[in-house]
């Protein structure tokens, strides 16, 4: 991997570049390694980030892996991202957007079976310090699953997305060394299961000694 040195570029900008050779043997701890009887190619990632002004960072990363066990398939792993987070006084402010293509493999998705093609995901997150021991933050997540079937006997192909959307409220309170915190999400769609609503809540105290 390669990381250029901090401020070697104007607006803090940084560049970073990883590879990761493949042909891994089957051992769940190598560094690529065999996902259903079949070894990953190569995997290569870049990302960037850049700060063009005052409490503005912009980012964005790209990932792809070579085909699985150095044969062709019908779509390699590929997934990037791009993101934007602005802070101003108490106030801050976040956007994202991921994508991610599973790899598919030469044969998958002849039949009937439904195959996946990516994922669409997207988020925003609102942040406020109310003072230096209160802090409020939300946030909003949507993921879509772009899947699609082929009947067997007309080839006729059909699209059945599912969608899955999280809502999370965020409370946090320090005092000294010890911090209190409570979170809130509801999830609409869980796990792209359609009218599977979930909600969850997590209180947590943490201590620093």
């Amino acid at each position: 991997q390669y990381h250029m040195p901090a401020d070697l570029l104007p607006y803090s900008t940084t560049f970073k570049i990883g590879y990761t050779p493949g042909g891994a043997g089957g051992s769940a701890n190598a560094s690529s390694h065999s996902v259903n009887g079949d070894a990953h190619g190569d995997m290569t990632q870049v990302a960037i980030t850049t700060a063009p002004v005052d409490g503005l960072k912009l980012s964005a990363s790209y990932y792809e892996f070579g085909d699985m066990g150095g044969t062709a398939s019908r779509q390699k792993q590929e997934g990037g991202s791009l993101a934007a987070n602005y802070s101003y006084g108490q106030f801050s402010i976040g956007y994202g957007e991921t994508r991610f293509a599973p790899a598919q493999a030469n044969g998958v998705g002849n039949s009937a079976a439904v195959v996946v093609s990516h994922y669409e995901n997207s988020g925003y997150s609102l942040g406020f310090a109310v003072n230096d021991n209160l802090s409020i933050s939300y946030t909003e997540e949507d993921s879509r699953k772009v899947q699609k079937a082929k009947a067997t006997a007309t080839d006729a192909i059909t699209r059945s997305d599912k969608d899955m959307e999280i809502t999370t409220m965020d409370v946090a309170y320090t005092m000294g060394g010890m911090t209190l915190s409570v979170s809130n999400s509801e999830a609409s769609g869980d796990s792209y299961t359609t009218g599977d609503d979930t909600t969850e809540t997590i209180f947590a105290m943490s201590l620093a000694f």
